[in-house]
């Protein structure tokens, strides 16, 4: 019965999105653009020129239903490829934003193209307002048009989701990428989204996902897709179907990555090969280990310890490998389990001659590169815990860095920064810094370096991260934050200084105007140049992190300097 009531739908939306298409001189209604100039309707559409990062055509449409079967379709061109994104107002939303919008790519090549987006507005009320978005890089670029605009209705499936934990589906090849699975019900707006690991080993796998505590897990499934992540191009999958129970899918793994953890293998010395091993079943795999085969001569590995791999699960696997001589070796093991076919495959290892070097009491004492450049580089102080490399441990093990998942709050790892640093010629850090009404956070890194034993050889600066909450900018808070600067950091020979002025950058002037009215930025950072002065420097040098990145007009550029 739920199946008749949802084809009737699909076949009400069929009917309703006959009459939503406009070609030609009837886009008419869609000449309602954002920086846009020269535009012009006719019987070639809608045209313009797009003179910011922000363009974009919309139209104000007669009101309909929104259904999960519905595709905006459209002809369109841009003279640039990139990001691109629909836009709707439905309901009894006010406005445009962020939530109710869905994305796509614009093709690069200036010529015409048919475009189909889902955006999944069904729950959300009648649709009253389209907008299309053109790539921000399209600025000043050429022209962009679209000659036609409609609303299609695909047909839907009807899977009854209630007591169903979730999916599962097959998935083989030889071309390892991300996947995505999504899904829309009839029963709740939008799409979800699950990323996964396809293995390209060319073996078949069980994908399976938990659904069942997912809000839009409800009603029917109507659609679902699963797709490279990179290119949105559908990936094939077969036996696809709900499930009852994760657990009745039987133990399947697959080694996410298998490399030499070292970085800089040395003859002589123990090297870890390690092994990311995912159960991509629900039962637990048993027995799981991995084993050595036929090793080249005077190399020797051990065999990793078994472990029974739960469900779902993922765990690091080692075996230890020795090399008496250098040179380029392959490594074959078999990664074992009870009931499973072993997985062959074989770990490159380059092993670089011994350097015979005496065991070091603390960082050995850096040696400057020689050069006539001042160079910086960037840092983000998010590695103070070992829980914090979890994300990049578990996607991607092989960059693992060669400190190993280091404690940046310590200051020898801290001086192993200075000391690879400054021999490879970089003499200034910019550090992101946190400061919100009072409120610091992510500092340890600061802290560490100025306990460090060779900070007096490299600089550094403060890059403020100001995308602070509004209302958290003021007056008091600035000269607050200033004082600190002047008495924590100004004054030392470590901090960076141009011109006789400490050096900060500011991530978003924006926010400043924002919580200060009338030239909220440029009065706060002259509070803070008038301390500086007032403290013995000859002011602060301010530097713009300007946003978005991709706009370069001269509206953009004229307001950091305004600032």
């Amino acid at each position: 019965m739920r199946k008749l009531i949802l084809l009737a739908a699909a076949a009400a939306a069929l009917e309703t999105a006959a009459a939503l298409s406009w070609s030609g001189g009837a886009l008419a209604p869609w000449r309602h653009a954002n920086q846009m100039s020269g535009v012009t309707v006719g019987d070639h559409g809608v045209s313009g020129r797009p003179t910011g990062n922000d363009s974009f055509f919309s139209g104000t449409v007669p009101p309909f239903p929104a259904s999960p079967a519905h595709v905006l379709v459209f002809r369109a061109k841009s003279p640039v490829g990139g990001r691109g994104e629909i836009f709707w107002v439905a309901g009894k939303m006010k406005g445009q934003d962020q939530r109710h919008s869905a994305a796509f790519t614009w093709l690069d090549d200036g010529a015409w193209h048919e475009y189909r987006v889902r955006p999944f507005w069904h729950g959300e009320g009648d649709v009253r307002n389209i907008r299309i978005d053109f790539p921000s890089a399209a600025a000043n670029a050429g022209e962009c048009a679209l000659a036609e605009v409609r609303v299609e209705a695909d047909s839907l499936e009807s899977i009854p989701t209630a007591g169903k934990a979730g999916v599962a589906f097959t998935i083989s090849g030889a071309t390892p990428c991300t996947g995505v699975f999504s899904w829309a019900t009839d029963s709740a707006a939008g799409r979800g989204r699950r990323r996964f690991s396809v293995p390209g080993d060319g073996r078949p796998h069980t994908i399976s996902f938990k659904l069942s505590s997912e809000k839009s897990w409800r009603g029917n499934l109507a659609w679902w897709t699963v797709s490279d992540s990179r290119t949105d191009a559908s990936l094939d999958v077969k036996d696809f179907h709900v499930i009852d129970k994760l657990d009745d899918l039987p133990a399947d793994i697959f080694a996410k990555s298998a490399w030499a953890a070292s970085a800089f293998p040395r003859a002589g010395q123990t090297i870890p090969l390690e092994f990311v091993i995912e159960n991509l079943g629900g039962a637990p795999a048993t027995n799981v280990r991995v084993v050595p085969g036929h090793l080249p001569r005077d190399v020797t590995a051990s065999p990793s310890p078994a472990l029974t791999l739960p469900g779902g699960q993922i765990a690091t696997f080692t075996v230890e490998m020795l090399a008496e001589k250098p040179g380029d070796y392959s490594i074959p093991v078999s990664i074992l389990a009870d009931g499973i076919s072993p997985i062959v495959l074989s770990v490159p290892a380059k092993v670089s001659p011994s350097l015979d070097l005496p065991k070091a009491a603390y960082v050995p004492e850096p040696k400057p590169a020689k050069t006539g450049y001042d160079i910086g580089a960037l840092y983000f102080p998010g590695w103070s815990r070992y829980e914090s490399w979890e994300r990049i441990r578990k996607a991607c093990p092989e960059r693992k860095p060669v400190l190993g998942w280091y404690d940046e709050a310590n200051p020898e790892v801290v001086d192993w920064q200075i000391k690879w640093l400054v021999e490879s010629g970089v003499r200034t850090l910019y550090v992101d810094w946190y400061w919100s009404a009072g409120r610091q956070h992510l500092d340890h890194w600061v802290k560490a370096f100025y306990r460090a034993k060779y900070r007096h050889m490299m600089k550094w600066a403060m890059m403020w991260a100001n995308h602070n909450a509004p209302n958290t900018h003021s007056e008091d808070d600035q000269r607050a934050v200033t004082r600190f600067w002047i008495e924590n950091y100004f004054n030392t020979p470590e901090y960076l200084k141009i011109d006789g002025k400490p050096v900060v950058w500011i991530w978003a002037p924006q926010n400043m105007d924002r919580d200060v009215k009338d030239g909220g930025c440029r009065r706060l950072l002259e509070i803070s140049r008038e301390m500086a002065r007032a403290a013995g420097f000859k002011g602060v040098w301010f530097i713009a992190m300007k946003w978005p990145e991709a706009d370069c007009s001269p509206a953009a550029i004229q307001k950091c300097r305004d600032w």
